[in-house]
């Protein structure tokens, strides 16, 4: 512990200052072709064809590869490239491999897809409504792995309840009874919280090199968080040892948990079906539309105390908008929603809803911004009505050890009330508020 509190240099600072620091952008191999996509300017469509002649014959193109060119179990918007319909917009659907950048850029422009628009659907309240199209052609499986590298699975139980249209999983956690505890609480908070989903932006956008090697070996040079991770992915996808697939981390220009995995897949599928090296990189443009974002949400919240402060019940029906995949932050939401504080009596509901619009994944701590923006408001405002310092409230609440988490499980040592001790006392907390400044309106 003796870093504790201590300054330090990062060992990378001075590379990083002087412009020597190589990133997978920098980097130049023997043969390297590059890569780049034609995506999807529509939510969800049918493709009735794709004309690829005219970028095939543009200079500098080695090779155009489309959804029926490539071998893959993954199905509906998984799929490496898209082959019959498109679930969001930014969705691949073909690939040209050229000696340069600019090559590939300009002749992907010459490509030409035959788009059928069919309806979909762009926000979670209405993809949850009786009549509502599809979203999914199927129900992905809710994926444990995602949710396990962030320190995100949880015990969770499926609703045993029938599921509003696109609604993929259901997680449940119950504790005493919310209803007859809400009923008899002195003061009751009831309020809608809503979140806007949020975008990573890194400063790098996505980037990666795959090279294939001899023995159908692969080796994959890319700005990943998670670089065991990636390697099982594609061990998995090319049917090889883990060994045969060579993963090297390189430096991280921004990745805030979106920088697992996302075009490695099609990358090897590509450098494998060449057999040269290639690297694709996205624009920023594209990074919006290909980034897999944090999800947005929305909670209806009920929070009952007794006049003292001690919470009694928490009432909390929440949904998440997913884009076109199954989503796992229910689960994890609702643990820090019902493990927080300690409070004997919850009923926890959170669905995980598909929309037409770009899948989701981690960002900065998945799950937790939107359950505690959503509990911490309700707490606040509580606060509020009882007359009660916020922080003194949340004092007389906290979880400690040994105290059960959502799941029934036990908490091990935290030191949520040493930080709220320590927050108490510091001066930004302490310091009288200032005078109220109000600034004038600027009118044209």
């Amino acid at each position: 512990m003796n870093v504790v509190g201590q300054g330090r240099r990062r060992h990378e600072g001075g590379e990083k200052v002087v412009g020597s620091t190589q990133f997978t952008a920098d980097m130049d191999l023997a043969g390297l072709l590059h890569v780049q996509l034609v995506l999807s300017h529509l939510p969800a469509a049918r493709i009735r064809g794709i004309d690829t002649k005219a970028a095939a014959a543009a200079p500098g193109v080695v090779e155009v590869v489309t959804g029926a060119d490539l071998p893959s179990k993954a199905a509906g918007p998984d799929r490496p490239l898209a082959i019959d319909r498109v679930f969001y917009a930014g969705q691949a659907v073909a690939a040209v491999i050229a000696t340069s950048e600019a090559e590939a850029l300009d002749a992907a422009a010459l490509i030409e897809v035959d788009f059928d628009p069919i309806p979909g659907i762009t926000d979670a309240e209405s993809a949850m409504k009786e009549g509502a199209p599809a979203v999914l052609e199927a129900v992905e499986e809710i994926s444990e792995e995602d949710a396990a590298i962030h320190g995100a699975a949880t015990k969770s139980e499926s609703e045993p309840l029938r599921r509003p249209p696109n609604v993929t999983a259901v997680a449940s956690f119950k504790r005493g009874n919310a209803a007859s505890a809400l009923a008899g609480a002195d003061v009751v908070i009831k309020e809608t919280y809503r979140l806007a989903g949020v975008h990573h932006s890194p400063m790098e956008p996505h980037v990666a090199i795959a090279r294939p090697e001899p023995g159908g070996g692969m080796t994959i040079w890319a700005p990943t968080q998670g670089p065991f991770a990636l390697r099982d992915e594609i061990a998995k996808l090319l049917d090889v040892a883990p060994h045969k697939v060579n993963v090297v981390p390189m430096p991280v220009g921004g990745g805030f948990g979106g920088k697992v995995s996302l075009l490695e897949a099609l990358l090897v599928l590509l450098a494998r079906r060449t057999g040269r090296p290639l690297r694709t990189s996205l624009t920023r443009r594209e990074e919006f539309m290909v980034g897999h974002p944090a999800p947005g949400a929305v909670f209806d919240i009920e929070l009952g105390a007794k006049r003292d402060g001690k919470l009694v019940a928490l009432r909390a029906r929440y949904h998440y908008d997913n884009g076109a995949t199954s989503g796992w932050h229910a689960g994890i939401t609702g643990s820090f929603l019902g493990g927080t504080y300690q409070i004997p009596n919850f009923e926890l509901t959170g669905y995980e809803v598909s929309t037409n619009k770009t899948p989701v994944d981690a960002y900065r701590g998945p799950g937790a911004p939107q359950a505690y923006f959503a509990l911490e408001s309700a707490m606040d405002e509580l606060a509020i009505k009882l007359n009660i310092d916020p922080i003194e409230l949340r004092m007389r609440n906290a979880s400690k050890e040994g105290d059960p988490t959502a799941d029934e499980s036990r908490w091990p040592r935290i030191a949520m009330v040493e930080c709220l001790e320590e927050a108490r006392k510091h001066p930004v907390y302490t310091a009288p508020c200032g005078p109220r400044v109000i600034l004038p309106v600027l009118t044209s």
